[in-house]
């Protein structure tokens, strides 16, 4: 539920059109209705793109940094800021630039005092784009993964998130034998990069890749720092915090659990045993905030090509003896019969993760209905931490319907976040679909979470929304909307939704 349609976050040219209005929603709820103010920037027709937001500039508000590609792999990249009085801003131009064939990636990295630095990615090295003075600045000089420039597109690669649990963003960077940890310090400054060992992954489609390890930043040892784990090949290889850094060699997690290694993980997949049984690993947090790392893992059930049951179970960690043990059953299970995609997303702030699902029935009725109606019903539901422990049933749910035409190729379905837009505190389930407009259900703070009554928006955009993510562009303590519209078919836009009191 937090990214149902995670393509749509390829994004387009720019045009020169930007338009502004004020709007309220339309209150179904008992809740006072939150209002927007809109600021729309038309986009063209590019072949791809990607929309970065980011405090570029230093100034008051958020820039949208614009990445295209056209049919001739010529790229572009544009800077527009905010301008004009609350009730009359628009999008103004403020940089562009022409991007070399060479760059393999981009990414945003925040930095201690507030604003943020666009990073250019090459074969062998990572600069930063100096925005005031249309120049590339040297950053880091490593080996990594990336190393070839995709023909078509300049896609965005996270590589800059929180490693150390400080607050302030770190880089995380793939090479084939670990991964580069470079550690932002509270000034500002980088410390030298780490290397922490670990194998890359390979990952199967149309054709075979390497795909970096994710990393989960844990207090494994109870120590109070922030320790490194990674899941590899079957093991959980954890590399504690020190003095200076990370140990240099990672000692191997007793889960006391029995997990699929990636050898048959990769063969199932491949259709070699269509009627078989895995449990694999799936995520490591803490779930429960107690201090703890938990794990989650996955279990897929399949007795035919169509008949799929999954089912997700927790088990909490304890702090014993300067290590992390793990219950053998499991504390919480979620399971449906069909293919789930599971997430987590602390709602109120509290510490507490709760669990969001996506579940699709699969059988050969349905994919006949489907064929027919043009819908595929599919179910969200959340699991919400209350009284010591994760309920049965889903403390908020709701069906949604993703519609296609196979006359015209068209698709529909919506996108949905989480979103503080009142500034209580709490955050909103922001619900995107391309006919019913905008819905807001308020977040409760209590056992179900989020309210079964929302607002509702008549949402006319420049072209067809597809998808929803939340950023404060005015950190005003209220979360804003970035729309992104027009996927799959042109012109294409952005709507940028401001929350006002």
């Amino acid at each position: 539920m937090h990214n149902t349609v995670a393509t749509a976050r390829r994004l387009g040219r720019v045009g020169a059109l930007a338009t502004c209005s004020i709007f309220s929603l339309i209150a179904a709820s008992a809740d006072p209705a939150p209002s927007f103010e809109r600021i729309d920037l038309a986009l063209g027709t590019p072949e791809d793109h990607i929309v970065l937001p980011g405090r570029f500039r230093g100034g008051a508000l958020d820039d949208l940094a614009v990445v295209t590609v056209n049919e001739e792999n010529q790229r572009e990249l544009s800077i527009h800021s905010i301008a004009g009085e609350p009730g009359r801003r628009t999008w103004r131009l403020v940089h562009r630039q022409r991007l070399d064939e060479d760059v393999i990636f981009m990414d945003v990295v925040g930095l201690a005092d507030g604003t943020d630095r666009l990073l250019v990615a090459r074969r062998g090295r990572i600069s930063w784009l100096d925005a005031s003075s249309a120049s590339e600045r040297p950053f880091l000089d490593l080996p990594s993964i990336y190393n070839v420039a995709p023909p078509d597109e300049v896609p965005r690669v996270e590589i800059a998130r929180d490693v150390t649990g400080d607050g302030l963003d770190d880089i995380a960077l793939a090479d084939f034998d670990g991964y580069w940890l470079v550690r932002q310090r509270e000034d500002g400054s980088w410390h030298e990069p780490d290397k922490v060992a670990v194998t890359a992954g390979v990952s199967g489609g149309f054709a075979w890749s390497y795909r970096p390890r994710y990393a989960y930043p844990i207090d494994f040892n109870g120590d109070g720092r922030t320790d490194i784990a990674f899941w590899d090949r079957g093991e959980l290889l954890v590399h504690l915090a020190t003095d200076s850094g990370y140990a240099d060699q990672p000692l191997v997690a007793d889960l006391g659990l029995e997990l699929e290694k990636d050898e048959r993980i990769v063969s199932v997949a491949m259709g070699e045993d269509p009627e078989a049984e895995m449990l694999t690993f799936w995520g490591m947090e803490d779930y429960n905030g107690d201090g703890t790392p938990d794990i989650a893992a996955q279990r897929m059930t399949s007795s035919g090509l169509l008949s799929k049951k999954t089912t997700y179970l927790v088990h909490f960690g304890t702090h014993e003896d300067g290590t992390t043990t793990f219950r053998p059953t499991p504390d919480a299970t979620f399971v449906s019969d069909g293919i789930q995609v599971m997430d987590t997303i602390d709602v109120d702030g509290d510490g507490v993760q709760e669990f969001t699902i996506i579940t699709v029935q699969v059988s050969v009725a349905r994919i006949i209905a489907a064929l027919i109606t043009g819908s595929v019903p599919f179910d969200a539901e959340m699991y919400a931490f209350t009284n010591g422990a994760y309920p049965e049933e889903p403390s908020f749910s709701r069906r949604f319907h993703f519609e296609f035409s196979l006359r015209t190729g068209s698709i529909s379905s919506p996108d949905a976040t989480f979103a503080d837009v009142t500034g209580d505190g709490i955050k909103d389930a922001v619900l995107i679909n391309t006919d019913d407009g905008l819905v807001v259900h308020p977040g409760t703070g209590g056992a179900t979470v989020i309210a079964e009554q929302g607002h509702e928006i008549e949402f006319t955009t420049l072209h067809e929304a597809v998808s929803v993510e939340e950023r404060d562009f005015d950190d005003d303590g209220r979360d804003d909307l970035l729309i992104r519209t027009g996927f799959g078919q042109d012109p294409k836009g952005v709507t940028v939704l401001l929350s006002r009191e």
